[in-house]
């Protein structure tokens, strides 16, 4: 029992001090990037997440902080990576369509069936963790108005009952089936960001292969397969092409 106390106090030791330590480098980085140090403030945001951990806000100020060093596409990266993490993050959102406004391509994007893109819009109001919770929120009350359905006498508290409960229920299936697609988007990350000046895309998985067209850093591409150190690309505006893997960095 001794053995088991003194294992908790430790861990939890160790967490506060950990907390403490991140505390300590996020007051360091916000002072840096307040005296316009920025590449001293992005080193010390870089050192606070890594890939498998990563952090909206550390994103989001990442993302500040290469925008004010002009490294666009670097920007756009992070401001990416913030919005998969916290899709309603509005300001992350207002910073990347102003970096977007300063790279090179502008690349229109397919037309997209209006149920949904609003569809799209509704699933990004919040992360999945948000959903996950709204989605438990909803069925505790569907089940308190389903047993207020069968034990209450009053007819107008049992209509309430009866009708409340069918829309929770539809809440709660909506909410399970958005939180499951935003958690998929935060496993697959299916996206990634041209990080090379100017890339040639290729008809082939081969530096032989047909040239289709040339995209510049900073611009977006869905990631269609994998073939040894090659991607299959798609375009927002439907061309689809390959090119080397190193020439990107996933969302």
């Amino acid at each position: 029992m001794k053995k088991l106390i003194f294992i908790s106090i430790t861990l939890l030791f160790g967490l506060n001090i950990h907390a403490e330590d991140a505390a300590s480098l996020s007051e360091k980085a916000e002072q840096a990037y307040k005296n316009k140090e920025y590449a001293a403030a992005t080193e010390i945001y870089e050192s606070m997440q890594t890939e498998d951990k990563l952090s909206a806000d550390v994103c989001y100020n990442l993302g500040n902080c290469y925008y004010r060093q002009n490294q666009i596409a670097k920007a756009i990266l992070y401001y990416e990576r913030a919005l998969l993490i916290e899709p309603g993050m509005t300001d992350a959102r207002e910073n990347l369509i102003i970096a977007n406004g300063k790279k090179q391509d502008k690349i229109d994007e397919v037309g997209e069936f209006f149920l949904t893109r609003w569809l799209n819009k509704l699933a990004n109001i919040a992360s999945s963790d948000s959903w996950a919770v709204t989605s438990i929120v909803c069925f505790v009350l569907a089940l308190v108005f389903v047993l207020g359905y069968l034990f209450l006498k009053n007819l107008l508290f049992r209509k309430i009952g009866f009708f409340g409960a069918i829309v929770l229920a539809l809440v709660f299936v909506m909410s399970v089936f958005f939180s499951n697609r935003q958690k998929q988007r935060l496993i697959n990350r299916e996206y990634a960001i041209v990080m090379s000046p100017s890339v040639t895309v290729k008809s082939t998985p081969d530096d032989n292969g047909t040239s289709l067209f040339v995209i510049h850093e900073g611009t977006k591409v869905k990631i269609q397969s994998v073939l040894d150190n090659w991607i299959e690309v798609k375009l927002s505006n439907g061309s689809v092409g390959w090119m080397l893997y190193s020439d990107v960095e996933r969302i």
